[in-house]
This record gives structure tokens, C-alpha cells and sequence, in this order.
């Protein structure tokens, strides 16, 4: 049951990756840090703060590995390419799914504390890639607001209706 759950949360990833990087195809280098509004983050910044959050729940509360997340430097982040804001994407992503396909169900049920949260491994793996999903909802709108058009992220499957 757990190695479904896993693989779900990996195809979830991948798909949500996917997705940035078709978005990234279509919006122009300098709409990678515009904000379509005073409280909305750019694109650029919500991949940065996405990755971050990954990096601590998986690399660090998962994996063990040191967290060194600087949260609100996050934010901050203005000038980096569209090429290494994917590159720094892809290899956090790249890393989690190796360490999301060596969660036991032992492992999985076993309690980390990840921020200010004490929860089993499972339910942080589910909290940070729901959390990536949020974002990457968010960069979808953004990118359709800068392009004005539908980015057809589906049109390789034959979906009903």
C-alpha cells in the first residue's frame, strides 16, 4: 500500500515539474520576476520557495540530510536565469524522488519534526508535494495572465470530456 502511495506522490512531482517547464517555454526572460500584483509572488520566486520547502521536508526531514533552508531568502531571489532557476528546480526535484522511492512502510510511519510540525514521514512527503502543487497552480495562472493564452498542459492525453 505505502510503495502505491510513494509512486502517486513521485508521478505528482514529475507531472507538477513538467508543468513548470512547459510554463517556462512560454514566458519571456523578463516575466520570470514581474508580479502581476503587489501581493502576488513571480514566478521565478514561487519555483525558489517551492524547491526550498522540498529541500526541507524531503532532503532534510525525510532524508535526514542538514537543513539549511533560509526561508526568507527565498524571496528575495531576482536575477537568476530561466535556465538555473529550472537547473536548481530539476536537481532538488531529481533527489527527492530518490529519496521518496526508499521510504519503507516503516520508514513512512516513523514521526520527524519538519519547522514547527511533528508528523509521520508519509504525511510530510504528501505536505510538501501538495504545497509544490499549490504553487505550480499558481505559476499556471500567472503564465496564462502574461501570455493571454491557453497552454494546453494536458494535450498529450486523451481525456474524457
Amino acid at each position: 500500500m505505502i510503495s502505491k502511495t510513494i509512486a502517486g506522490l513521485i508521478q505528482n512531482l514529475e507531472d507538477n515539474q513538467r508543468i513548470i517547464h512547459e510554463c517556462f517555454a512560454v514566458i519571456p526572460e523578463e516575466y520570470l520576476w514581474a508580479t502581476p500584483a503587489p501581493n502576488i509572488n513571480s514566478i521565478g520566486v514561487q519555483v525558489v520557495h517551492i524547491c526550498g520547502n522540498l529541500s526541507q521536508y524531503i532532503l532534510s526531514g525525510v532524508a535526514g540530510k542538514a537543513d539549511v533552508r533560509d526561508r526568507p531568502s527565498e524571496f528575495k531571489v531576482k536575477s537568476w536565469s530561466k535556465q538555473k532557476v529550472l537547473d536548481h528546480m530539476d536537481e532538488i526535484v531529481y533527489q527527492s524522488i530518490i529519496i521518496l522511492g526508499q521510504i519503507s512502510a516503516e520508514k513512512a510511519a516513523k514521526n520527524i519534526t519538519v519547522q514547527c510540525f511533528h508528523k509521520p514521514v508519509i504525511h510530510a512527503a504528501i505536505a510538501s508535494i501538495s504545497h509544490f502543487a499549490q504553487h505550480v497552480g499558481q505559476i499556471i495562472v500567472i503564465t496564462k495572465m502574461h501570455t493571454g493564452e491557453n497552454l494546453g498542459l494536458y494535450k498529450h492525453l486523451q481525456l474524457n470530456g
